[in-house]
């Protein structure tokens, strides 16, 4: 079963036995998560992403969502539940400047939120994903063709030496 870490907030954390058990499986294999919504899917995410940051203390982790909106919601949800500084914590999306996000990246930051749009961009600019042990696909149903999740995949899969993906969603597609 999945051990909570010192990362945990423990106190923001309605522990659920189902949560711990998916989070558990997602720590050492590429997972695709399906569940309705409202059943946890960013507290599975969180709880993941505390065991790599807590185990890989020089990697980092980026989170993913469609849309600016989520892109926000995970970044809220994540600073409630782990125990690190705000400056840990770093959000991007096209509202920011290239020459600005390409900084960012570079930076301190141990948490990464953004928009695929914008990690796909950045990436033909020059970040490089090999930094990342973890990258979260919220919504992840839409990684198909050549949407920019598609992109990112294969980047993080060809540059990072151990890339864990976790893909989660409500809306599991009909193929």
């Amino acid at each position: 079963m999945f051990e909570i870490n010192p990362l945990i907030r423990a106190e923001a954390l309605e522990r659920r036995e189902y949560q711990l058990a998916l989070a558990e499986k997602a720590l050492t294999k590429n997972t695709l998560i399906v569940l309705p919504t409202a059943l946890g899917k960013t507290i599975i995410a969180a709880l993941v992403a505390s065991r790599f940051l807590y185990d890989y203390r020089k990697s980092k982790v980026l989170i993913m969502a469609p849309t600016r909106p989520l892109v926000l919601q995970h970044s809220e949800t994540f600073m409630r539940l782990l125990k690190l500084k705000r400056e840990a914590f770093q959000v991007l999306t096209g509202k920011n400047p290239p020459s600005f996000r390409l900084y960012a990246w570079r930076g301190n930051a141990r948490v990464y939120f953004a928009t695929p749009q914008v990690v796909s961009n950045d990436h033909e600019l020059g970040l490089k994903l090999d930094e990342f042990s973890l990258i979260v696909f919220d919504e992840c149903h839409r990684a198909r063709k050549n949407y920019a999740y598609t992109k990112v995949a294969k980047a993080y899969v060809e540059e990072a030496a151990h890339p864990i993906i976790l893909g989660i969603t409500a809306s599991p597609g009909g193929k």
